[in-house]
């Protein structure tokens, strides 16, 4: 918590510094002053025999929710850890010829990726509708995507809660890791 309010106090620094209401000579932070130092996350990643029973876990008893965050977390997996915030994104017409085109939302970095048959099966699941072509319902309540802070604290509430739904799947599932985006 500490972290996330010195990194807060960082950025208004910045914004200051680049509005010119405060002199740079002022900044607390950078080599020599005040640094942030996050502390390493101890993560450890599903092995092959979890995500095989994640794949195939029977949901059909939970909530429909429970199969939503799943097959998100399956998108991001089967696209090599693709970003939440970009699977989010993705839309209908990002798909052509079996491959998906897409930019990175982090560093606006264009791509192609072929397309796993696993990923055309979940995307069938969601169907063309929305005002957004977006494939998942998190973001389709905006009017536009304009406003960048808006976009980003939906993506956050969204991942939130998928995180919750995670664990839970997690749990009924037997597998004793934090699962989340």
């Amino acid at each position: 918590t500490i972290m996330n309010y010195m990194i807060l106090i960082r950025t208004t620094f910045n914004q200051a510094i680049t509005d010119g209401i405060v002199d740079p000579k002022y900044y607390p932070f950078g080599k020599g002053k005040i640094s942030i130092l996050l502390p390493e996350a101890n993560k450890i990643g599903l092995n092959a025999d979890e995500v095989k029973l994640l794949e195939s876990l029977d949901l059909a008893s939970k909530p429909d929710y429970w199969t939503h965050a799943r097959n998100i977390w399956l998108i991001a997996f089967y696209f090599a850890g693709m970003r939440a915030s970009d699977v989010l994104r993705l839309k209908h017409s990002d798909f052509q010829n079996d491959r998906l085109h897409y930019t990175m939302g982090k560093n606006a970095k264009p791509g192609s990726l072929k397309v796993p048959e696993k990923v055309l099966r979940i995307i069938a699941q969601y169907p063309k509708e929305g005002k957004h072509d977006l494939i998942f319902p998190e973001l389709q309540v905006l009017d536009n995507f304009n406003d960048a802070y808006d976009v980003q604290r939906k993506i956050a509430s969204a991942v939130k809660r998928l995180d919750v739904h995670l664990r839970q799947i997690a749990k009924f599932a037997g597998i004793n890791k934090v699962l989340t985006m």
